[in-house]
């Protein structure tokens, strides 16, 4: 039979539990996520006390800068004694597709090879952790080229829908390959616009998504962690109330 001691130290070591950690990767569209109505502060709410949603979002950044800086997202990362990665997003091509010549453009064939890379040393650092793979979203080319005009006095860089969905179906055709839950943020985006023309309300400047796109991101990325991690009400909570509190923390 077991000690009472044991079985006080099991019950201790429960209540303290370690979080593990959700790691979202990707360019200004993860970046941005963090403002108070963005997608990965909503997650960070989602999960609070059961994982830490950890934002390494870059903007500006291609799947060719993202290569050659990963260690350096991944290797000092503090993950909690007993904690661990659970899941990933990677959320690239935005600034990969752009016109050739631009000075983010990274060709189809370059972005395929560098999204299998990454994707293989994501699942070799965090072996068993899902890798979730976030397709481009819609742009509206003539709002992004307008602002981008009013803002720093350049075009957009060639950004448009057709190259949107030219880059987004490689990240489907990586996720397929590898195993990757695909979270079609393009798909999701025009449900609810019905069209190019209704994608408006879902961007503040064309590109990057507004209250109601991160919304819809939210939704979709949810839905995806939900079926490869379960609801978060089912991941244990670290701390999970004083009542529960070990005796001696409490006097």
């Amino acid at each position: 039979a077991r000690s009472r001691a044991a079985v006080r130290t099991t019950a201790d070591e429960a209540w303290r539990r370690s979080r593990g950690v959700l790691l979202c990767i990707g360019d200004s569209q993860t970046q941005g996520g963090s403002a108070p109505d963005g997608w990965v502060a909503r997650l960070q709410w989602d999960y609070i006390r059961r994982l830490d949603v950890v934002n390494r979002g870059f903007d500006g950044f291609t799947t060719r800068l993202i290569a050659k800086v990963l260690p350096e997202i991944t290797d000092p990362l503090a993950l909690p004694a007993g904690g661990g990665v659970a899941a990933l997003t990677l959320w690239l091509g935005c600034n990969d597709g752009t016109r050739p010549g631009n000075f983010q453009h990274v060709p189809p064939s370059e972005f395929l090879r560098n999204m299998r890379d990454l994707v293989e040393r994501l699942q070799r650092r965090f072996p068993g952790a899902p890798v979730l793979l976030l397709t481009v979203p819609p742009v509206v080319e003539a709002q992004w080229d307008a602002f981008c005009q009013q803002e720093y006095g350049v075009d957009g860089g060639g950004r448009c829908d057709r190259l949107a969905k030219a880059y987004g179906g490689v990240v489907r055709q990586v996720a397929a390959e590898y195993g990757c839950p695909c979270v079609d943020t393009y798909a999701a985006i025009m449900a609810r616009a019905g069209s190019l023309d209704g994608v408006g309300p879902f961007v503040t400047d064309g590109l990057h998504l507004s209250t109601e796109g991160h919304e819809v991101v939210h939704a979709a990325v949810r839905a995806a962690l939900d079926e490869v991690l379960g609801l978060p009400e089912g991941i244990p909570m670290q701390y999970p109330g004083p009542v529960n509190a070990p005796l001696g923390l409490l006097k």
